[in-house]
């Protein structure tokens, strides 16, 4: 019987208040439609944006990938010119060493250039001392 009687009591209950009419429902549901509709108008203007941020960042990531090739390019090319710069200046390094030693020869060259004229200065003096005795050898047997 308690169960009758619980479901007796339920019954009463829902007839008791009575069903929502059609301009209720549409008076509560209006507003809620209303927010749905600017929602959704809100929501399709952050797609917009969304679309052209993707936009901006696709465009960027494009021009960051050529600005690390470009970079790469230039590392290459410092790195040709670095060693095109050291081997250079090896090369002057070389030649500036091939130049110091030709030119301690050079000078060494002088140096017995230089002994050389003296030697034949004094051969030339003693010639000419010879030459003058040789006179006067000759004078001397001439006068006898």
């Amino acid at each position: 019987m308690n169960g009758v009687r619980g479901v007796v009591i339920g019954l009463c209950a829902l007839l008791s208040f009575g069903c929502a009419t059609k301009s209720y429902v549409r008076q509560q549901a209006e507003p809620l439609a209303e927010r749905i509709a600017k929602l959704e108008h809100r929501m399709a203007a952050v797609d917009d944006r969304l679309g052209e941020l993707t936009k901006k960042v696709d465009a960027q990531s494009a021009d960051l990938q050529g600005v690390r090739k470009e970079l790469e390019e230039a590392k290459g090319q410092i790195q040709k010119a670095m060693k095109a710069a050291e081997e250079a200046s090896a090369k002057a390094n070389s030649t500036a060493a091939k130049v110091e030693a030709a030119a301690a020869r050079a000078e060494a060259a002088a140096t017995r250039a230089e002994a050389a004229a003296a030697k034949a200065g004094e051969a030339a003096t003693r010639a000419e001392t010879a030459a003058q005795k040789a006179v006067k050898a000759f004078e001397l047997e001439q006068k006898k």
